[in-house]
């Protein structure tokens, strides 16, 4: 490849000198470059931090020009170039802010589409780099995602980690995966390995700038908080074996603070000593990150240099469509021929390595082609079990031990585990597996048939007792001196069974067998380490080494993982339906999802027998028949119930008051509610250890697969009790919550009759779930909670609820209702009620009420302070007069209202006053002050995650452009503001925008494209029954008309 250096030096306020390198070494040559001549491109680039570029095309059009000057010298290098591949390496040493070089156009196309050569920008720094050989093995990956609690949106790292292991399935790559997505951990890790072991380091997760414009990385502490790394400390976990590349796939990572003033988190590295980085110019979707890195590491493992590599993504994502493309950028340091070559050689005609041995070691003994548990590409969830387990096997601890109820997963976690630390691709691990029976000859067994070592064998064939035989097999007579064995014990309780007591011991004749191993592994001194995965909780008969095999309880998935799993299973994919339609399926998945309790097998039991399709009634029970024969077929392979009748009654009493709760709770609230129970302590260590109650850190859990078997009956002092104390522990005393405890705690209060709680919590919770436009599960809420109480502010939350979902007689019941019973010193009620009530008189078409009612509410809200209204009145009038074609006087309210907004810090009610304006602007062909307020609210969206209303704002933005007839402009907004809706599941908007994308791609003369978006359009509509599905397949027989007719002939 050849390398065109160029430099950006601040010359004065008004311009920079430009210095390139000619690109045959002659030296170089400088000419200064007028600011003024971009400034609507820098303009441009600081104002859509949140948004794609309208329109890159012009933006890099105008940055070429700017770059190539009177004498083009940029045009008549890219002609001279005598190679495939030319790297334009710019270092923007005036710090000239957001430039977008990665879209640099010469008027006849992107320089990235080119062919001969291609052409690639890298942002350049200057320095130092010590030539490296390009390794000749597969390329080696250390990934490390970022999850920590208390941080949304929670990302999808697994399906990440799977799409680059299935991109790569052909390719020679290994990938280790370092767990703890703490940094401090990271740094324990990366030691491990020698110099050059790893070629790239790939960290995924939230990133962003801190306000004085230092980039951070949001990492996990070491008990999964939240700890926002800087570049120094990432650099410093890598330090002294420095990888070839970094890729920081977050958020804004390529993007420098305070308008170019501080470096990105990207170049932050460079300057710490790294050669390559590679970042996100701008906020980016899951999605996008994962198919880049996927096709990155694919070109990279073929033995292409980081240039070509990144050319390759640019072109894959530019393929499918991916408008903001250009935000991923590559940066290197010094040389680029040297930072930016290939990271291994070719393998040539050498095979690649096998398909990992681990996935051969968990097939079906009676099918060897089927997988007894997911693919590594399928896993989801346990992270801060897996986290716990790495930490101990690679600690001080013999292993570890996972026990709890069928189903949970304890094999899948083991397999897991193997994959983490004993991947022999990428490890010094070997493994040895056991498959249920343990005995003696089954070990050596194993051992001989692993071990290529003449003196393994001898050791192996001696006469010592087993103890010290195996204590000098593993200490001298391992295959190479460098590697350790793991042995996996699987499905363990074969080897157990029950005493007099009534807890599980070991066999009589597994006693020994496993005892030598778990001697031997402690003598030995090496980091041989052993995992079981077994139903019960047992003791190995020495105190000393039962203390050192650590004990990791297995409990149901719940919130996000419960999701992420369902999301892999085809049968809780809906197919496109009206609301109407689609509720039978979605009642049904929920019924699965509340019988599966949480168990991954279950789950996947329920999901094989989900419908997809339109039921009938009859069919309906038919599916909600074969879940109950499921449910008890799952309980009978479990041996639930055999299980159950041999504990005392007192055991069986706690697990049914423990039933009461549907969530884990705090164990204290769990023994407050138990507290009748006697010896409890010894009854929940006996549950704990037959998997008849889950544990997670201090959260205990009764499995609901048990309530046909104890049938609990609950007083109501027992709902009392449970809601009291969880009212007072995650509510009170608790910094935050969630909607799925809030929802508990109202559940059992509501049960209990405990009006203050009850109508505190829904009223707090309806807050929260409007916010998220979230209303049918305010308004199922609010109707519950009315049973027993009506209190006012309930009452106007619901009323929120039904406006937004048109059902306006019962909203202004409400009203009328709260009017009724408020207390007349509640004025802030009272304030807020008139402005609901206004808004209801609006929409009914009842100016002349509204307006006496806004301005009631409004005189009620300066008195007591209340500005929050005040605003919302303003808006609602200015709403008033906009309809009524008065937009002078609209916008003055709309103004107004945005002061107080913007006074008070009340950024979700100055959205919808900024989008409102912005129409207004655009109606009135003032189009740049349009754009300017749907940006600021566009930014706003983005800060407060409100992504329903960015869809929105996308789609109006892409109107105004389609109606100026730059349709290029338009088809990128409306491919935008498409990805939102279809990651929200809004199929009603998705069909509109893809209308109106139909449109605009017809404009432009892309009618396959045009008539394949109007396609998906009218099939959704037809699923609706919506009246818009005529229309739209009348437009679609247009634009198919269209593009058979012959194109017009000039002349």
């Amino acid at each position: 490849m050849q390398i065109l250096y160029i430099e950006l030096h601040p010359h004065n306020k008004a311009s920079v000198e430009l210095r390139y390198q000619k690109l045959k070494g002659q030296g170089y040559e400088k000419q200064i470059l007028r600011i003024s001549d971009i400034e609507d491109a820098i303009a441009l680039a600081e104002r859509d931090i949140y948004v794609s570029m309208p329109d890159p095309e012009a933006i890099g059009k105008k940055l070429f020009g700017w770059l190539d000057g009177d004498g083009r010298w940029l045009s008549r290098a890219v002609a001279d170039c005598q190679g495939e591949l030319l790297v334009l390496a710019i270092a923007n040493l005036a710090k000239l802010p957001h430039l977008p070089w990665e879209v640099l156009h010469d008027r006849e196309g992107f320089l990235i589409d080119r062919t001969f050569p291609k052409v690639v920008t890298v942002r350049w720094t200057k320095g130092e780099v010590v030539t490296s050989e390009s390794a000749d093995r597969p390329l080696r990956v250390m990934f490390m995602a970022t999850d920590p609690e208390g941080v949304e949106p929670r990302l999808n790292f697994e399906g990440e980690e799977g799409r680059i292991l299935d991109a790569t399935r052909g390719a020679a790559l290994t990938l280790r995966v370092e767990e703890s997505g703490c940094v401090s951990e990271l740094k324990k890790t990366w030691r491990r390995y020698g110099d050059n072991h790893f070629d790239v380091f790939h960290l995924t997760g939230h990133a962003s700038i801190a306000d004085d414009g230092q980039p951070f990385f949001i990492t996990e502490t070491e008990t999964g908080d939240r700890y926002d790394a800087k570049a120094v400390e990432i650099v410093d976990a890598l330090r002294f074996r420095l990888p070839r590349l970094v890729f920081l796939s977050g958020c804004r990572t390529g993007q420098a603070g305070e308008q170019g003033a501080t470096p990105s988190m990207a170049e932050a590295l460079l300057n710490l000593g790294l050669t390559a980085v590679l970042g996100w110019g701008r906020p980016i979707g899951d999605e996008v990150a994962t198919l880049a890195a996927a096709c990155l590491y694919e070109s990279l493992a073929s033995a292409n240099s980081l240039v070509e590599a990144i050319a390759a993504t640019y072109q894959k994502l530019r393929e499918k469509n991916i408008s903001n493309w250009y935000l991923l950028r590559l940066y290197g340091r010094g040389k680029l021929d040297v930072s930016l070559a290939a990271l291994v050689l070719p393998l040539g005609d050498r095979l690649l390595p096998l398909t990992s041995e681990i996935e051969q070691l968990f097939l079906d003994p009676d099918d060897a082609t089927t997988p007894r548990v997911v693919r590594r590409e399928d896993f989801v969830g346990r992270r801060r079990i897996l986290q716990t387990c790495l930490r101990r096997l690679q600690g001080s601890d013999l292993g570890v031990l996972l026990h709890g109820m069928g189903g949970l997963g304890k094999t899948t976690v083991a397999k897991r585990l193997l994959e983490r630390i004993a991947d022999p691709q990428n490890s010094n691990y070997d493994t040895i597996f056991n498959y249920k029976q343990f005995d003696e000859g089954k070990l050596l067994q194993d051992l001989a048939r692993n071990c290529t070592s003449e003196a393994g064998h001898e050791v192996l064939n001696g006469k010592l007792p087993l103890m010290q035989k195996l204590t000098k097999f593993l200490k001298e007579g391992m295959n190479d001196k460098d590697r350790c064995l793991m042995f996996v014990l699987d499905d363990f309780e074969v080897n157990l069974e029950e005493n007099a007591f009534g807890a599980w011991v070991l066999k009589y004749e597994v006693v020994e067998p496993l005892m030598a191993l778990v001697s031997a592994i402690a003598r030995s001194g090496l980091r041989h380490r052993l995992i079981v995965t077994c139903r019960y909780d047992f003791n190995l008969p020495d105190v000393a080494l039962n203390a050192r095999l650590f004990r990791v309880p297995l409990f149901s998935l719940q919130g996000v993982d419960l999701k992420k799993k369902c999301d892999r299973l085809a049968g809780f994919k809906l197919p496109m339906l009206s609301r109407e339609d689609a509720e039978p399926l979605v009642a049904l998945q929920k019924q699965a999802i509340a019988v599966a309790d949480g168990n991954p097998r279950l789950l996947e039991w329920l999901a094989a027998i989900l419908p997809n399709d339109l039921l009938t009634e009859v069919q309906k029970q038919e599916v909600l028949d074969r879940m109950i024969a499921k449910q008890t077929e799952f309980r009978e392979h479990i041996l639930a119930e055999t299980l159950l009748a041999q504990q005392s009654p007192d055991l069986r009493e706690m697990l049914k008051l423990g039933l009461v709760f549907d969530l884990p709770v705090p164990e204290l609230v769990f023994a407050k509610v138990c507290e009748g129970v006697e010896n409890l302590k010894v009854h929940q260590d006996r549950a704990k250890a037959i998997g008849l109650l889950e544990v997670n850190g201090d959260l205990y859990r009764v499995p609901k697969i048990l309530v046909e078997l104890l049938s609990p009956e609950f007083t109501q002092e027992i709902y009392a009790t449970a809601a009291r104390e969880l009212y007072r522990v995650w509510y009170k005393e608790a910094e935050f919550s969630t909607d799925e405890r809030f929802l508990e705690i109202h559940r059992l209060a509501f049960r209990a009759e405990s009006i203050d709680i009850t109508a505190e919590i829904a009223t707090r919770l309806s807050n929260i779930l409007i916010k998220h436009n979230r209303y049918r599960e305010v308004v199922s809420l609010c109707k519950q909670t009315s049973k027993i109480t009506e209190k006012v502010e309930l009452l106007h939350g619901w009323g929120e609820a039904e406006l937004s979902l048109g059902n306006i007689d019962q909203a202004l019941a409400n009203c009328q209702k709260i009017l009724k019973i408020c207390p007349d010193d509640n004025q802030l009620q009272k304030a807020a009620t008139l402005h609901q009530m206004a808004t209801i008189y609006a929409k009914k078409g009842d100016v002349t009420n509204a307006i006496s009612l806004f301005d009631e509410s409004s005189k009620i809200a300066d008195y007591i302070g209340d500005m929050r209204t005040k605003a919302a009145n303003l808006h609602q009038m200015a709403d008033i007069y906009d309809q009524q074609g008065q937009e002078k006087k609209a916008l003055t309210f709309y103004q107004k209202s945005k002061e107080i907004s913007d006074r008070i810090g009340c950024m979700e009610g100055k959205v919808p006053t900024l989008t409102q304006m912005a129409t207004i602007y655009a109606s009135q062909g003032l189009v740049d002050q349009a754009l300017r307020q749907y940006q600021e609210a566009l930014e706003i969206t983005q800060q407060i995650g409100n992504i329903q209303y960015e869809s929105i704002i996308l789609h109006q933005i892409a109107g105004i452009y389609a109606q100026k007839q730059e349709f290029k402009q338009a088809i990128v907004l409306y491919k935008q503001s498409l990805e939102i809706k279809q990651h929200i599941g809004n199929v009603e908007e998705m069909a509109t925008t893809l209308t109106m994308l139909g449109q605009s791609l017809a404009m432009n003369g892309e009618f396959k494209t045009a008539i394949s978006n109007l396609q998906e359009a009218s099939a959704i509509l037809l699923h609706l029954k919506s009246p818009d599905a005529a229309t739209v397949q009348s437009l679609l027989e247009q634009i198919q008309q269209l593009a058979k007719s012959p194109p017009l002939q000039g002349g």
